[in-house]
């Protein structure tokens, strides 16, 4: 299984942050699991998905997002196929 690409979107009002895996082949599991790691760590925002090509994701907050490196986890079978950072500022 491979990732065809990860696109970043973002929302400058309240706190939020967006991504969107697109698969290149299909995983191996009719469900994919996305989490968020804020930048002290802490997992946010778990989320099983049925499978679709594209998988999107988003973590948000009526308050601003902690400043920091965050990270986005896609796992399938609860091995990890790809983590992308995002610098919030």
């Amino acid at each position: 299984m491979r990732i065809l690409f990860t696109k970043r979107g973002y929302a400058p009002i309240g706190g939020s942050e967006s991504l969107c895996f697109q698969f290149a082949t299909r995983p191996s599991a009719a469900t994919v699991t996305v989490f968020w790691i804020t930048p002290s760590g802490q997992v946010v925002g778990t989320a099983a998905k049925p499978y679709t090509q594209t998988v999107d994701t988003f973590v948000g907050s009526a308050a601003p997002l902690q400043k920091g490196t965050w990270h986005a986890v896609l796992k399938v079978k609860g091995k990890v196929v790809k983590r992308v950072a995002i610098k919030v500022k």
